[in-house]
């Protein structure tokens, strides 16, 4: 199958399809150059008004499921210009369909987000040129002032702006007819404008080997005063033409080529698939490769970086030589280098292999020359604003082109799409690339870009890709980048991201991700299954170590859609352009992912790996545990409620809970029994641990507090399923502040030094709580109205959900203590861990679900955050209950909205979107504190000041204080035992 469309020279290519923009404006340009073909007008005209859509409209891209305004004007401007009389009734219903939504002025507003159709309906004089913005462009004649320009933004958009100066200025006439007009200080802009676009044109006349941008650059280049005949121009004309493609339909042109990118993914499909790199065929590919290394040094604007080389990268294309990219890079060095690794007769020949270890030597050189200081890796440009952790460009980016104090905001806060950050699948990509060549984590470059990715990471456990739709991919590339570099793919981060695409696999076995998951972050991994798509989250997965029930299934799913020719429909998976507007249909990717995913699988199978904690928490054991009650604290509570009738148990229920007693007089044989059975204990249990975890609490019982209340909460409310029963029992609605200080109360008791011990509180507490859990269960499970719904929802507080909740007490509250600025040794996490674990077996909980460590206990969150959190109306309810209760202790109206950010702060955006909380002033303070803190830190540090006294610490003071006070003074709604205050922390009050 891929054998059949490899080209002569050894490579494959794939033409990149933008729907009807590209032949759009390339005919338009050509026009105003002078130098459009009647019959290439023609041939264009017919090709254009095919692709129509029957509202009048053309797509901006492919699947899109609406016309553009954009699009639509440029066709306008296209059918205008080829004077084709058969054009009319298609201009006629384009024209219906604009001015319905909104015109000329709709298509100039576009100009802001960065669309230039309103220039092609300028330059085919369908639009008064007097209406266009004239972005200012001075700032183009002083160089620092570009060369600081060129630190926040890409040139692109630098040259997008002088582009739309300079025709705006040429054809409303300011320049006068012939130039005679123009001034000393416009033309020197227009000498700028010549400058920076001659520094991005290739040698073959084209502007990033794409036809959008050369359509753009060539009528700006001839406003900024060249002749037609400027063989400047003659090399773009030429070049544009080359890109035509004549069939039946009529003529187009296509957007761009591929064959660097595409070929390398090809030559990876064929190795793994068993082909030898001796094959005459693949060194003929490996040939092609090496060729198209990069010799001409990349434009010194996109590489500031001091003694690097600029020389040694790929671009997307062979002669696109002013956009090394290190994407490309990155995907080349992984095919030379899984060539290089054959030996013995399926090795390539001597000569080749010579050529190749060189070409990966300077590859890699070139790579760590251009690897960014937050240690990931940019598209094409070294050291631009960095990304803020997770998703990016959900919304389209508008700037007024011709006010500065609107350009000015982005110089202050940069948008991703208006630069080059690094990415969390370039950097997946070029991991792979590293790794291929025998880098492992432990060199420092790797090392660094790891650490980029964990704290890029989502929330939700995957990562955003910026150039492949959409976070399944990009986490695919970043698993199959860590395994290439050796890392633990048993890390608890790494698993986490294992688990969430696990957890996004469609009944048919497939895999699918929109491009909404964009503009909507929370539609992440969710969409119709994709084949290309499925078989790059199975070499993830494979990467990863899954060789699970799901990988089989998704590789049928692959095994059905296949065609008889060996190809695979690219359904409606897109790459991405410029999110969340612009992507493109890749023709090429379906044939190599799948091709490559499939021979993986099959390697897989022929050496299967170890077990990885994914399996240890998998859906199996999980479902199972939903079913699954507590048996004895069960039985208890029913031969109790078999003694009486409802008001009398819940007299009785209501006189253990309220007392402080040990055991309250009255209580039936059946409850003492239970309390005198369950007092010890486990034999597991080891003291010393106990006591350390106490110590811990004594010296951050607040921090734990605000953790309770801001994150281990929140967190549980998440889980839909499990809201449920708070809501239908009604007590945490009813009576919040009571059952939230009851838990805090529990908390405390547990945590206080000998709190688990003979004279302690703790057991007691936990005994009583495993008791109003059954009896809970058993109200719920028995009753008619309205009925539990035990097959969809598992038992009310079934396994799973206390597993849940012990680990919010426990995994939750270490990381709340660490964000709060509390250092915990791995001696205290570990004791941490093992007390929770002891009260668990108090409260119930079988052992088989309690973590073995912290690193363990993150899986287990994960896995239970994938399988329950879901937004839910419960949740909502007790989150706002929640918030209105913490606002209370906040005086004033300074702090308000403070509880809120708390909890974004804690417990994650992921977990607070789910909840319906809404963002704060309070929310970009503390994260812009955050951000602060690191670099500020050896301020501080020379200062005197203590770690405690810097940045997000001095933030929550004022919280901690509002709290404890609430906490001392609270009374448990006319109970009879006031609040407890343990004595490990009574002198942190009167330290107050």
């Amino acid at each position: 199958m891929l054998w059949k469309t490899q080209r002569p020279d050894g490579s494959w290519d794939a033409m990149g399809d933008m729907g009807a923009s590209p032949t759009a404006q390339v005919v338009v340009a050509l026009h105003y150059l002078r130098q459009l073909d009647p019959r290439d007008a023609k041939g264009a005209a017919k090709w254009l008004r095919s692709q129509q859509r029957r509202d009048g409209s053309w797509v901006l891209y492919p699947f899109a499921r609406e016309g553009d305004v954009g699009a639509t004007a440029s066709v306008w401007a296209a059918l205008h210009v080829t004077g084709d009389p058969e054009n009319a009734q298609a201009i006629a219903r384009a024209r219906q369909r604009l001015d319905a939504r909104g015109g000329i002025d709709r298509i100039i507003e576009g100009l802001d987000a960065g669309d230039m159709s309103a220039v092609f309906l300028a330059l085919a004089g369908l639009l008064d040129p007097k209406r266009l913005p004239v972005p200012p462009a001075a700032w183009a004649l002083v160089p620092p002032v570009m060369h600081f320009l060129q630190t926040r933004f890409h040139s692109g958009v630098l040259m997008g702006a002088l582009q739309l100066n300079v025709l705006a200025r040429r054809l409303r006439g300011d320049f006068g007819p012939n130039g005679e007009k123009i001034g000393l200080i416009a033309k020197a802009e227009c000498r700028g404008t010549i400058s920076l676009l001659q520094t991005f044109q290739n040698f073959d006349g084209s502007w990033n080997a794409n036809t959008i941008q050369t359509a753009l650059a060539l009528p700006a280049l001839h406003a900024a005063g060249l002749p037609l005949t400027d063989e400047r121009i003659e090399r773009g004309v030429t070049w544009l033409k080359s890109q035509r493609i004549e069939d039946g339909a009529g003529v187009r042109f296509h957007a761009f080529s591929s064959a660097v990118w595409s070929t390398a993914f090809d030559v990876r499909a064929l190795l793994a698939g068993g082909v030898p790199a001796s094959d005459p065929r693949i060194e003929k590919a490996l040939a092609f490769l090496v060729d198209s290394q990069l010799d001409i040094p990349q434009p010194e604007v996109d590489n500031r970086h001091e003694g690097v080389p600029r020389t040694g990268g790929w671009a997307f294309q062979k002669t696109n030589h002013t956009m090394a990219d290190c994407d490309d890079a990155g995907v080349v060095l992984t095919a030379l280098g899984q060539a290089l690794a054959m030996t013995g007769d399926r090795a390539m020949n001597p000569e080749l292999e010579k050529r190749v270890r060189r070409a990966v030597s300077r590859g890699r050189e070139w790579l760590f020359g251009m690897q960014n200081p937050d240690g990931g890796w940019s598209a094409f440009v070294w050291n631009l604003p960095p990304k803020k952790p997770g998703p990016a460009m959900t919304k389209t980016v508008r700037a007024k082109l011709d006010s500065p104090l609107s350009m000015a905001r982005f110089l202050v806060d940069p948008e991703p799409a208006l630069g080059d950050p690094s990415t969390e699948d370039v950097t997946g990509r070029v991991l792979h690339g590293l790794g291929s060549l025998g880098l492992t984590w432990r060199a420092p470059e790797v090392s660094r870009a790891i650490d980029f990715l964990k704290a890029q990471q989502c929330d939700h456990g995957g990562w955003w890709g910026r150039w492949v739709v959409n976070d399944l991919a990009a986490t695919a590339f970043v698993l199959m980048g860590l395994r290439a570099v050796g890392y633990d793919m048993n890390q608890p981060w790494v698993q986490k991201a294992v688990r969430w695409t696990l957890s996004k696999q469609n009944p048919d076995g497939g895999f699918g991700e929109t491009v909404d998951s964009y503009r909507d972050p929370s539609l992440a991994g969710i969409g119709p299954s994709m084949a290309p798509l499925t078989g790059l989250v199975i070499q993830g997965l494979i990467a990863a170590g899954e060789e699970s029930e799901p990988v089989q299934r998704a590789v049928d799913y692959l095994l059905r859609r296949q065609r008889a020719d060996g190809t695979w429909p690219n359904d409606d998976y897109l790459h991405a352009n410029v999110p969340p507007d612009t992507y493109y249909l890749y023709p090429e990717a379906p044939k190599f992912y799948c091709a490559e995913a499939l021979a993986r699988h099959a390697e897989a199978r022929k050496h299967p790996g170890p077990e990885t904690p994914s399996d240890r928490w998998n859906d199996k054991k999980l479902d199972a545990a939903r079913q699954r009650g507590d048996p004895l604290g069960d039985r208890v509570v029913s031969a109790i409620f078999a003694r009486g009738d409802t008001a009398a148990v819940n007299a009785l229920l209501g006189q253990l809970f309220r007392s402080d007693d040990p055991i309250p007089e009255g209580m039936p044989e059946e409850a003492r029994r239970y309390f005198e059975e369950t007092e010890a204990l486990p034999p597991w249990a080891d003291r010393q641990q106990i006591a350390l975890a106490q110590k811990l609490f004594s010296r951050a019982g607040w921090e734990v507090a605000i953790s309770l209340f801001c994150s281990s909460l929140p967190q549980a409310y998440a889980a839909a399923k499990g809201s449920q029963v708070l809501t239908q029992t009604g007590a945490m609605v009813n009576r919040l502040r009571q059952r939230i200080f009851e838990t805090a109360q529990f908390i405390f008791d547990v945590l206080d030094e000998g709190g688990l011990g003979p004279s302690g509180r703790g057991i007691r507490a936990t005994q009583k709580i495993r008791l109003m859990h059954a009896a809970v269960r058993h109200l719920l499970l028995t009753r008619t109205s309205p009925a539990w719904d035990s097959k969809e929802l598992g038992l009310p507080i079934n396994q799973e959900d206390l597993a849940g909740t012990l680990l919010t007490f426990s995994a939750i509250t270490l990381d709340g203590m660490r964000q709060l600025g509390v250092e915990v040794s791995p001696e205290e996490s570990a004791a941490w861990i093992h007390l929770w674990n002891v009260v668990g077996t108090f409260l119930g909980i079988d052992e088989e679900l309690m973590a073995r460590d912290e690193d363990d206990a993150d899986v287990l969150m994960d896995a239970i955050r994938i399988r329950q959190w879901k937004p839910s109306e419960d949740g909502r309810i007790l989150a706002r209950a929640l918030v209105d209760l913490l606002q209370e202790f906040m005086p004033g109206e300074l702090l308000d909205g403070m509880p809120i950010a708390m909890i974004r702060y804690l417990s994650g955006d992921l977990c607070s979107d789910i909840l319906g909380l809404p963002h704060t002033d309070w929310t970009k303070l503390l994260n812009g504190v955050k951000e602060l803190a690191e670099p500020l830190a050896p301020i501080a540090e020379l200062a005197g000041a203590g770690e405690r006294e810097l940045g997000i610490a001095q933030l929550f003071a004022k919280m901690r204080q509002q709290i404890m006070y609430a906490v001392v003074n609270i009374e448990r709604e006319g109970k009879q035992a006031p609040f407890r205050i343990p004595k490990s922390l009574e002198h942190t009050i009167e330290d107050q």
